[in-house]
């Protein structure tokens, strides 16, 4: 089924259910939305605000979801968005509200860019500090028990670049849901040829193409993710 029949069943089929009226928007946004599939099947990505919390409703909510397949859904209650907040969505963090802003409302009213205007400018960059640190450490981890693939470690290099590229305005974060993997990479090699030797230019190609990856060029991939971090680090100025 393709995204856009996808989305007509999955707002069609909630009038069989209690749970529009508890449904402040339904949100849909990633590689699905941009029609950049990076796995042979990818998941849909799907964020519902919900107007309020109960048992009943979070199980009524499982039951309907349970109808689908390859969904990746978080949900936020509307009163985590009141004055004073702290925006969560799952590791992702303040700077995630510009993905949601600019999402694929499918239903109800898209509150996001009215919350993003409130957001302190130093919070989105520390945000985005933090999920570039984050980004580093899975593809440590991942390397170290054995599960790192070439299409996972170009999802990760090419988040990690994508964050860089934000936090040195290089891209506009009103922007930021538009890149694909393959452009994310492409413009960090642009944008920093000083961090990037050719040898390192041409094997980010190869991540970037998702060609063959050898074992030893995980390696080289991780050095050139700390050497970048390391670069951010100095550069940076923490509030």
């Amino acid at each position: 089924m393709n995204y856009k029949k996808f989305k007509v069943k999955f707002i069609k089929g909630l009038d069989q259910t209690t749970l529009k009226e508890h449904i402040r928007c339904i949100l849909m946004y990633g590689s699905q939305d941009r029609k950049d599939d990076v796995y042979s099947k990818s998941d849909v990505d799907i964020h519902i605000l919900l107007k309020r919390s109960c048992e009943p409703l979070l199980s009524e909510l499982k039951n309907y979801l349970n109808n689908f397949n390859n969904l990746d859904v978080g949900i936020i209650f509307e009163d985590e968005l009141k004055i004073p907040f702290s925006f969560q969505n799952g590791s992702q963090g303040d700077y995630f509200l510009y993905v949601f802003a600019c999402a694929d409302c499918v239903f109800g009213h898209n509150p996001y860019p009215k919350a993003m205007s409130r957001l302190p400018r130093n919070r989105v960059k520390d945000s985005l500090m933090f999920r570039i640190k984050e980004n580093l450490w899975r593809v440590r981890e991942m390397y170290l028990n054995s599960s790192l693939t070439k299409v996972v470690l170009r999802k990760h290099v090419a988040r990690l670049f994508l964050n860089v590229l934000l936090v040195t305005e290089k891209i506009k974060l009103s922007k930021m849901a538009f890149y694909n993997y393959k452009q994310s990479i492409k413009l960090f090699k642009n944008s920093f040829p000083e961090l990037i030797s050719k040898k390192e230019t041409s094997l980010l190609s190869r991540v970037a193409n998702l060609s063959i990856i050898y074992k030893s060029d995980y390696l080289n991939i991780l050095n050139i993710l700390s050497r970048v971090v390391f670069y951010m680090d100095k550069k940076v100025t923490y509030n």
